[in-house]
């Protein structure tokens, strides 16, 4: 049995914990040197046996689609925990999916894009839930009375926030933000507006004021939902992201989970969970650590395996 070789690009939090996990497998890991320079990328891609996506986007995902492309170019497999390249790019990326191992960028540990190969269906009718860990986990540090401050620094501990926030206002903007790319991932992966994909850019979205933030966050009553469906929720929401692709109602909102969850787990903390059902009544539910290192690190490695089982990549 030989030893696996991995190509990681991005040695941020991600990339670390990936780093020991595959280590620990015994597998032999390189960091790519390359930054933006493809030509050096396509050269370190040689020896690999999986490239590894763990940069924070950039953009609207151009890095990580110029690495995906070379890699999949060179022949290799790619796992990515970055959205923007199928928020912003998916068409493009349709065709050479089953080499893209993409579970990571949605939900977490969660792993809620696994469950979309699996209901059998076309598309599935509704899907809803709780897609962003580190607002799931501020809204419940806040229901417990915690100062904000106290919140986000616990936060910052877990290592949930995205990349250059310092502030509670500042991390919550960025976590809409990234809503938005899940969203559009959500939505192109599972096939709920049929044929249509989206990008982020076809959301309608409105900024709230810091007061606004903590005062929704704070509410007992209400978590940060998305729902998907040919009927409308939220509309009596304070604040709200939304689109309509194709009859589908698609809306990122603070709800009561318990007037408008159709799953069991409503989660606690960084935890996610999400509903799906399709146009059989046959119905999914996955839940699980939303944000943090170690849990997506290990829907990386996961997908790694199910990639090397499928295309018969010699250990």
């Amino acid at each position: 049995m030989r030893t696996l070789r991995a190509l990681i690009v991005g040695k941020g939090g991600i990339g670390r914990e990936l780093a020991k996990q595959l280590t620990a497998l015994g597998w032999s890991v390189v960091f790519s040197e390359a930054r933006d320079r493809m030509f050096d990328f396509v050269k370190e891609v040689e020896n690999a046996d999986i490239v590894f996506v763990c940069i924070p986007t950039r953009d609207k995902g151009e890095a990580a689609y110029q690495y995906i492309t070379y890699a999949l170019a060179a022949g290799k497999c790619v796992v990515t925990a970055e959205k923007g390249a199928l928020a912003y790019h998916f068409e493009s990326l349709r065709p050479r999916l089953p080499r893209i191992g993409f579970t990571a960028t949605v939900g977490g540990g969660s792993e809620p894009l696994s469950m979309f190969s699996s209901l059998g269906a076309p598309r599935p009718k509704k899907i809803n839930g709780f897609v962003n860990g580190t607002v799931n986990f501020l809204s419940w540090c806040l229901s417990q009375g915690m100062e904000p401050e106290e919140a986000l620094a616990a936060a910052f501990e877990k290592g949930m926030p995205e990349k250059g926030a310092t502030t509670f206002f500042q991390v919550f903007n960025a976590e809409i933000g990234d809503i938005l790319m899940k969203l559009a991932v959500l939505v192109n992966v599972s096939g709920v507006c049929g044929k249509y994909s989206i990008t982020p850019d076809c959301f309608s979205t409105f900024m709230l004021y810091e007061g606004e933030v903590l005062r929704l966050l704070s509410n007992p009553r209400l978590r940060f939902m998305v729902s998907m469906s040919e009927q409308r929720v939220g509309m009596q929401s304070s604040w709200q992201v939304y689109a309509n692709v194709n009859g589908v109602h698609i809306v990122g909102a603070f709800l009561d989970p318990t007037e408008h969850y159709e799953g069991k787990i409503i989660p606690a903390q960084e935890q996610n969970s999400l509903f799906a059902e399709d146009y059989l009544g046959r119905s999914q539910e996955k839940w699980g650590p939303g944000a943090g290192f170690e849990p997506t690190a290990g829907v990386m490695v996961k997908d790694a395996k199910r990639l090397i089982a499928v295309h018969g990549i010699k250990e």
